[in-house]
C-alpha cells in the first residue's frame, strides 16, 4: 500500500519520535517499498526546507545496532541547519532525532561559539570503549567558512553528548570532508584506535590530506599530513586487519585512505605503523567523467567499503569506459575492405573497429583513416567482412575511450585484497565497469549512473552491495512538456537504483528501480544547481535475522507545494544476490 502521510511536528517531537512514511506514489515511482526514516521539520531563516541529504552508515557488533547520519536542513550555499541521525536494530524499525551541534538542534556553544551551521558528517563506532563517534564540520553563519572538527558520542546512538571541538580553523587550516573509521578487531595492536582524516583547503598547496588519530576513545592527536603533501578531497578511511606473518599483540592493522586526488584521478594512500605517518601517495586510476545534465551536483568522490578477509572495495563515478563510437553511413557487404561512417574522429592506424553488435559483429583493423560520411572516402581495413551490415550500424572504435564529455557515466570498482604474508601491503587492481547495463558504448547505452555507494559483507568474502542514482538519459531536459514518467526519456528523472553481487564483482544482479523522481524541481538547488548531496549511505547488515541482507540511507524529494527531500530506505533490507 502506497499512502501520502503529511506530519507537522514540531522541533521536540522530530527529536524523539520514531517515525516511518511509505514513499508517497503521487510524488514517485518506486519498484520497491520504501520508507521515509526522517524529515526536515525545522524552521529557520537560514535553510531550504525541508531537505535532507549526504547520507553516511555504520554498524556496531558488540551493540547490535546500525547508526546514520545526514544533514537537515541544506543551505544554498553550503551546511545545513542541523546534523540528524538515525538508529536501527535490524534495519527495517529506525529511530531518528537530531544531533546536538547546532544552534537549531539545541546544542550548546563549544570552543568557538554557537554552531550555526554543520556539514559532512560522518559516523564510526569504537569497540574497545563501547561509543559511536560522529564527526562533523562546524561553519561560521555568515560565509559557511569552516570552524572546525567536532565530535559527538553516544553508547547508544540515540543519546548524544555536547559537541566536543576536535581540531579550530585557523590560518592555513581549514578542514573539509573528514572521513573516521576504528580498528575494531581485538586481535591488532591498535585494537581502539580511530583515525580521521580531513581535507585542508587552506594549505600551500592547497587541499592538502591530513590524518589525526586517538587512542583513547574521545580525543585526537594534532594533524600529520602524508610524507609527500598529497592533495584530494572526499576521503574514506578504513582499517584491514593487521598482517597475519606480524606479531598481533604489537602491530596495528593497516590504515588505508582512499580519495579523489584530483578531478581526474583516485588515489589511495596508506599507515602501517598505527595512523604515526602516511604516505606516499598511489594512484588507482586516472579518470574521466561526464558532467550529469542540468547542473545535478555530484563529484569524483569515492566509496569504499571493506569484507571479512579485509579486501577493500573502491568504486566511483566514471565515463572512462564508454568507447568511443558511430554508425555506418552506408550499407557494408560480404568482401567489403572498406566502410562508409559518420565520424573518423579519434581513429587512427592500427586501432581495431568491431562493426555491428551480437551475433553479426566483426573485428578489423584499420589501415587507412578516411573522410568521414556517406559520400566521403570512409575507412579501410582488414580482414574483409565476412556478411553484409545495414546502413546505421553501430561502429565501435575499441580501446580508444569516448573523448567526448557527453558519454555518460558508468560506476567503476577497484579491489585492494586482503593482507596476507606474502603481500601485508596490497595495492588496488586496475578497476573494471559495474555491468549494471550489459552495453559499455557510448552511443547504444544512453543511463547516466552518478553518486555510488558500495557496501561489502563484513562476515563474509566477495559479498556486494551497489546503491547509485541515475538518468535513464544523459542528455536530458529541465523539463519537456510531456507527461511525467520514464517513458519520457529526455526529461531529466533522477532514480535511486540497486544491484549486488556474491563474487566480488565478477558479475552483478539485474539492477531494481528503487525510486523514481518525475523531474528536478522536487529538489531544493543550492550552489546553483539542483541537489541530491554528493554522497549517500549504504551497508551490509552484520547481525540479526536480517544478517547479510543491504541497505542505504538516500534522499527522496517528492512533488509538492514547495520542498520536501527526505532520508528514505528501503523498508526491507534488500538481498544480495548472484549475477549471470
Amino acid at each position: 500500500m502506497n499512502v501520502r502521510v503529511v506530519m507537522k511536528v514540531g522541533l521536540a517531537a522530530l527529536v524523539a519520535a520514531v517515525v516511518v512514511l511509505p514513499l508517497t506514489s503521487a510524488g514517485a515511482a518506486p519498484t520497491a517499498s520504501l520508507s521515509r526514516v526522517s524529515q526536515d521539520t525545522i524552521v529557520d531563516g537560514i535553510a531550504l526546507h525541508q531537505s535532507e541529504q549526504q547520507a553516511q552508515l555504520a554498524a556496531a557488533l558488540g551493540t547490535k545496532s546500525l547508526v546514520g547520519v545526514f544533514q537537515v536542513g541544506r543551505i544554498y550555499d553550503g551546511g545545513a541547519s542541523a546534523i540528524g541521525y538515525t538508529q536501527s536494530v535490524n534495519g527495517a524499525a529506525w529511530k531518528h532525532g537530531l544531533i546536538p551541534l547546532t544552534v537549531q538542534a539545541g546544542g550548546p556553544s563549544s570552543g568557538l561559539g554557537p554552531i550555526w551551521r554543520a556539514d559532512d558528517p560522518v559516523v564510526a563506532f569504537n569497540a574497545k570503549f563501547g561509543k559511536w563517534l560522529v564527526v562533523s564540520r562546524g561553519l561560521n553563519a555568515v560565509s559557511g567558512a569552516s570552524q572546525g572538527l567536532y565530535l559527538n558520542t553516544s553508547t547508544n546512538g540515540t543519546t548524544w553528548s555536547a559537541p566536543t571541538l576536535l581540531h579550530a580553523a585557523g590560518t592555513g587550516d581549514a578542514p573539509d570532508k573528514p572521513s573516521i573509521t576504528c580498528d575494531n578487531s581485538s586481535a591488532s595492536g591498535g585494537y581502539g584506535n580511530c583515525y580521521l582524516a580531513y581535507t585542508n583547503t587552506a594549505s600551500s598547496p592547497a587541499n592538502q590530506l591530513q590524518f589525526m588519530r586517538s587512542t583513547d576513545g574521545s580525543t585526537f592527536s594534532a594533524p600529520v599530513g602524508s610524507t609527500d603533501a598529497s592533495v584530494g578531497t572526499g576521503s574514506v578511511a578504513l582499517v584491514q586487519p593487521v598482517n597475519p606473518a606480524a606479531a598481533h599483540s604489537s602491530t596495528c592493522g593497516r590504515v588505508v585512505v582512499s580519495y579523489a586526488g584530483s578531478t581526474t584521478n583516485i588515489s589511495d594512500i596508506a599507515s602501517s605503523d598505527c595512523g604515526l605517518t602516511f604516505g606516499p601517495r598511489t594512484s588507482v586510476a586516472t579518470v574521466a567523467t561526464h558532467t550529469v545534465a542540468q547542473g545535478l551536483r555530484t563529484s569524483l568522490l569515492p566509496s569504499a567499503s571493506m569484507d571479512k578477509s579485509g579486501a577493500i572495495y573502491l568504486a566511483w563515478q566514471s565515463r572512462s569506459f564508454r568507447l568511443s563510437q558511430t554508425t555506418l553511413s552506408a550499407p557494408a557487404n560480404a568482401g567489403d575492405t572498406n566502410i562508409k561512417v559518420a565520424s573518423v574522429t579519434g581513429m587512427v592506424v592500427g586501432n581495431t573497429l568491431t562493426i555491428d553488435t551480437g551475433a553479426n559483429a566483426q573485428t578489423v583493423t584499420i589501415t587507412v583513416v578516411g573522410t568521414a560520411g556517406a559520400t566521403g572516402t570512409g575507412v579501410t581495413f582488414t580482414p574483409a567482412l565476412t556478411a553484409a551490415h545495414a546502413s546505421g550500424a553501430i561502429v565501435t572504435l575499441n580501446g580508444v575511450f569516448s573523448t567526448s564529455t557527453a558519454a555518460p557515466n558508468d560506476i567503476a570498482l577497484a579491489v585492494m585484497p586482503g593482507p596476507t604474508d606474502a603481500t601485508p601491503a596490497p595495492a588496488f587492481a586496475a578497476p573494471s565497469r559495474v555491468a549494471i547495463e550489459s552495453d559499455a558504448g557510448a552511443t547504444t547505452n544512453t543511463v547516466d549512473h552518478f553518486i555510488p555507494a558500495i557496501a561489502a559483507d563484513p562476515n563474509a568474502n566477495g559479498k556486494l552491495a551497489l546503491y547509485y542514482f541515475f538518468y535513464p538519459v544523459a542528455n536530458c531536459a529541465y523539463v519537456t512538456g510531456q507527461p511525467l514518467d520514464n517513458s519520457f526519456g529526455a526529461q531529466c528523472m533522477p532514480n535511486e537504483g540497486y544491484t549486488s553481487s556474491t563474487n566480488g564483482g565478477t558479475s552483478w544482479a539485474a539492477p531494481q528501480t528503487l525510486a523514481s523522481m518525475r523531474s528536478l524541481a522536487v529538489l531544493p538547488r543550492t550552489n546553483g544547481g539542483p541537489d541530491l548531496g554528493n554522497v549517500q549511505g549504504a551497508i551490509v547488515i552484520p547481525f540479526g535475522p536480517n544478517a547479510g541482507m543491504s541497505t542505504a540511507h538516500f534522499p527522496v524529494g517528492l512533488n509538492v507545494n514547495g520542498i520536501d527531500e527526505s532520508m528514505y530506505t528501503p523498508s526491507s533490507p534488500l538481498a544480495i544476490a548472484s549475477g549471470s
